[in-house]
């Protein structure tokens, strides 16, 4: 079989509503009105003037239309703007001018819009379409034709030198001037060969309605699809298929099921329906008639038909005007209603055309009696239900014929005209059973005797079925089930009843057992050992961070198929340690609401609790030294507020980096040693109490000055001509699309490490001529596409920890809407394609035990707050590379793995919201051009080599 290849003209051939790679996209990262990269320009192969013009968009198509610009020969220009499509139907434009169309211009709203095919499609004979030829086709075939291959412009060929016990391959070829195309994939056949979709239904087919269409109830298989019934008039004609469920009326194929239209059998059963044996139509104008072929096997459809002949056979006595119709029935019916089907003609006219139907009923007695005419002014009327008034009717009696008088006939064609009867209502048969002392049975329609001798030998087998008990009157009997039994349609009770010696309604009855739904409690866990059934036990316990509230901790499934209603509940509650953990005073908390149940140790959700920061902290969402802090007990069991932090005095400047050495870092109590240059003397200066430091960091402006940066291979500096301690030089990674970075490692208080990736715009040249931050640890990493994190699509290039792992949309539990979607998954099978961020709920799950993701999702929303509040800027003078960074990485992923067993990875602390409730963006699929679709598939499948590579390098 030849394989797909991209083309620049052809029919629609892209997958339906799917980001698909065999359509057209922009190949930009974003659209604007000054350019026309968004636009798509074609230009017809004869410029001419153009009746219609039809658009297949393949993806994004609701809303990325901007316009669609007519260019003539002649300057001017049609601009058709608000257009709405569907990804699934073609856009089609009428087009009224007369002009010969030069170009077409088709804008759209984003570079996420793929466009499929554009049809050019000319008026009837346009002479400057004449020498436009059509396709050849050669047919060929195994054993070959006597002339080697058949050559048409059809789209079928007739093989009439077939014989019987001979296997023929055919396969087909495109001769346009000349040359031949590719063969198609070949097909066997044998005489006699059945072939799904020739109408013909064999024994190994369900259904044949001589298409391959799914959705009209015969598949492309044919397969009878579910919820659909089909027939077949005769071995020779096609299927005809039809939705069954919910019509009315219990067919015979239904009543071995469960189907809802056999389940009840009551006195409003649905009507039965009779139909004429015999139509002729008259026209008064020809004075002639002719016969009508109303089905009688096919159900009728509703809705609206459009046709584009008329009456058939009776066309001609339609064309004249007006038209009669006569429909005589062989059996007697006493109706209630009549059913009049019909179907609209293909209208010519601009408006539609009032049709008034006149109907009249000649009844056995021959009387005839008039009902109201009918007006038709839309196909949605259809079918017709006309009730008939008892009233009318002189004395009883049945219906032989009806007379249809129709105004109209070139605008509505007659389908079907049906009696109805319902058995409840037979007022004939009632005065008959009144007049003999019998009964009127509603469900058989006929009168029994008020002994019911014939009912008792025609009795019925009682049914069996288990776990039910059951209650006889006459001929119908109710099943009850059990206590905690019930039938499947979650019913207690079925009524079945006896005609002629069989059930009528649903006979396969099941007593099956009553079933609770799994039970969920609020902040608890549940255990059923037994199961969910009638009677069945489940205890619970609260989770972690709950406390249980009364003693009954279990519930049972009752007979009503509900659980009931627990006796103990699970308060959330946050624990006292959990406030001393944020290194408050002890005697200092005051909490609003009081301890429960005065344990001393928890507090209910929504407590506010008021505290002071312990001796040399501060609290961490002052910049001054603020000691006081604000808890609440937040929903999840976590104490929500700033926490407390060491007290520490400023850093100094970026130039005296290299030229002091501190016993503690800047925290209260340590001793800093400083060298200036030049000097012998050292000073010394503490961290007070206050945070301030007891002597300034200040050196006499020294005459050294720092050498230029030596060249790199991916990192160039730009640096003014003298480099005096304090300038500053820019830093850029020589490859475009790269960012200049330091790498760092900073300890959380759970003892797990996190590799920081800062970004670097400059060094400064510092008092001890060097440079800060050091330059042989520099390093380059790819930039992110920021307009793609968080977009709700896993993007592979920004799932690092240095692009906030694609702002969450490569794991479920932080991505929008809780679904990762990969806009090529069969492209994309690396490790970047998965969830790797290591705060993500389904990574923290494994690595630290926790279970509950609501949990899971707090702890990392806090883990990454006290770190930001403990971390220093990019100009924090104390800061120690801990991994060699290679000049000739581009590429940092030592971030997507941990760097020992229990370390957590992190190349940049993200923005705190970025799992928080976002906007909808449009985003399908990366914007390419169709022509370099094969280089870019090749290209994705390097990088993520690339990067799998270098992640192993790293790791």
């Amino acid at each position: 079989m030849s394989e797909w290849s991209f083309r620049r003209t052809g029919v629609p051939d892209a997958e339906v509503c799917t980001a698909s790679t065999k359509a057209w996209l922009p190949d930009v990262q974003d659209c604007d009105d000054i350019s026309d990269k968004c636009i798509l320009k074609l230009k017809p192969d004869v410029e001419t003037q153009l009746e219609k013009l039809s658009i297949w968009f393949a993806w994004n198509a609701a809303s990325g239309i901007r316009f669609v610009k007519i260019l003539f020969i002649d300057g001017t220009f049609d601009t058709f703007e608000q257009l709405y499509a569907h990804c699934d139907q073609p856009l089609t434009l009428r087009l009224t001018s007369q002009k010969r169309v030069k170009e077409v211009q088709i804008r759209t709203n984003n570079p996420f819009v793929s466009i499929d095919a554009v049809q050019f499609v000319s008026f009837p004979l346009n002479p400057l379409c004449s020498h436009c030829l059509p396709y050849h086709y050669r047919i060929y075939r195994t054993p070959s034709f006597p002339e080697g291959f058949k050559s048409t412009t059809n789209y079928h060929i007739i093989d009439s030198t077939i014989k019987e016990g001979v296997t023929y391959t055919y396969s087909v070829a495109v001769e346009s001037g000349g040359i031949e195309g590719l063969h198609s994939p070949s097909t066997a056949y044998f005489y006699n060969m059945n072939v799904c979709g020739d109408g013909r239904r064999s024994i190994d087919e369900e259904c044949d309605d001589g298409n391959l269409n799914d959705g009209d109830g015969c598949s492309q298989n044919c397969i009878v699809e579910e919820k659909f019934h089909c027939t077949e008039e005769s071995k020779l004609s096609p299927s005809f298929c039809y939705i069954y469920e919910g019509d009315g009326e219990c067919e015979p194929f239904e009543r071995d099921g469960h189907s809802k239209d056999c389940n009840n059998i009551s006195t409003s059963s649905s009507p039965s329906q009779y139909y004429p044996a015999f139509v002729y139509a008259y026209s008064t104008i020809l004075q002639k008639n002719c016969s009508l072929q109303l089905s009688s096997t096919t159900p009728l459809t509703t809705g609206c038909n459009i046709r584009s002949s008329t009456w058939d056979k009776c066309s001609q006595l339609a064309e004249a005007g007006e038209i009669s119709l006569h429909a005589s029935f062989s059996s007697e019916i006493f109706p209630t209603s009549i059913l009049i089907g019909f179907e609209t003609v293909l209208p010519t006219e601009s408006k539609p055309v009032l049709s008034i139907i006149g109907i009249s009923l000649q009844y056995v007695n021959k009387t005839t009696i008039s009902l109201e005419e009918q007006g038709i002014l839309s196909c949605a009327q259809n079918p017709l239900e006309v009730a008939i008034p008892y009233t009318l009717v002189g004395g009883l009696s049945n219906v032989k014929a009806v007379h249809l008088h129709v105004s109209n006939p070139s605008q509505i064609v007659i389908t079907a005209i049906i009696l109805r009867s319902f058995k409840m209502f037979n007022l004939l048969t009632l005065q008959t059973c009144a007049a003999e002392n019998k009964y009127f049975d509603p469900v058989a329609g006929f009168c029994v005797t008020k002994d019911c001798p014939s009912l008792n030998i025609n009795s019925c087998i009682p049914l069996n079925i288990p776990k039910s008990r059951h209650e006889c009157h006459s001929t119908t009997c109710t099943y009850i089930c059990e206590a905690g039994f019930m039938f499947q349609n979650s019913q207690k009770t079925a009524i079945v009843q006896c005609v002629n010696g069989h059930w009528i309604g649903n006979v396969n009855l099941v007593c099956q057992p009553i079933q609770c739904a799994s039970p969920k409690i609020e902040h608890a866990d549940v255990d059923c050992p037994n199961g969910t059934n009638y009677h069945d036990r489940c205890t619970f316990r609260c989770r972690n961070n709950a406390m249980m509230i009364g003693q009954m901790n279990y519930i049972i499934c009752e007979e009503n198929g509900l659980w009931t209603v627990p006796e103990a509940f699970c308060q959330i509650v946050c624990t006292h340690e959990g406030l001393l953990t944020l290194n408050i005073s002890y005697d200092s908390i005051n909490c609003k609401i009081k301890r429960i149940h005065d344990t001393q140790a928890s507090y209910p959700e929504s407590t506010v609790c008021r505290a002071n920061c312990r001796q040399h902290h501060r609290a961490s969402h002052m910049q001054s030294l603020h000691t006081k802090i604000r808890l609440v007990c937040s929903d999840d069991g976590a104490w929500i507020g700033p926490t407390c932090i060491p007290i520490t005095c400023p850093s100094p400047k970026i130039i005296y980096i290299g030229s002091y050495n501190c016993t503690n870092g800047f925290e209260i109590g340590s001793s800093c040693q400083i060298q200036c240059p030049g000097m012998a003397q050292r000073r010394y200066s503490v961290c007070k109490k206050d945070g301030t430091w007891s002597d300034r960091f200040q050196c006499p402006s020294p005459r050294t000055i720092c050498l230029s940066p030596p060249s790199m291979r991916n990192v160039q500096f730009t640096c003014p001509r003298r480099l005096t301690p304090g300038t500053m030089c820019a830093v850029q990674c020589r490859k475009k699309g790269y960012d200049a970075v330091l790498e760092d490692t900073q300890t959380l208080p759970s003892g797990e490490k996190l590799l920081v990736l800062r970004t670097v715009h400059n060094v400064s040249c510092t008092i001890s001529s060097t440079f800060y931050p050091p330059l042989e640890s520099l390093s380059c990493v790819r930039s992110c596409n920021k307009k793609f994190m968080g977009d709700g699509w896993c993007d592979f290039q920004n799932n690092r920890g240095y692009c906030g792992w694609d702002g969450g949309d490569c794991c479920a539990s932080t991505v929008r809407g809780g679904r990762v979607r990969l806009m090529f998954p069969s492209l994309c099978t690396s490790i970047l394609c998965q969830c790797i961020d290591p705060f993500a709920a389904e990574n923290m799950a494994t690595n630290s035990g926790i279970g509950s993701s609501s949990n899971i999702l707090r702890e990392r929303k806090s883990i990454i707050k006290r770190t930001i509040r403990q971390r220093h800027s990019i100009t924090d003078p104390i800061l120690y590379p801990v991994m060699d960074a290679s000049p000739d990485t581009f590429t940092s992923l030592a971030d997507a793995t941990f760097l020992s067993r229990n370390d957590i990875n992190l190349d940049r602390i993200r923005d705190l919201g970025q799992h928080q409730q976002r906007d909808n963006k449009p985003k399908s699929i990366s914007s390419k051009n169709i022509r370099d679709w094969e280089a870019i598939k090749q290209s994705v499948k390097n990088a993520l080599t690339l990067y799998q590579q270098q992640f192993n390098d790293k790791v």
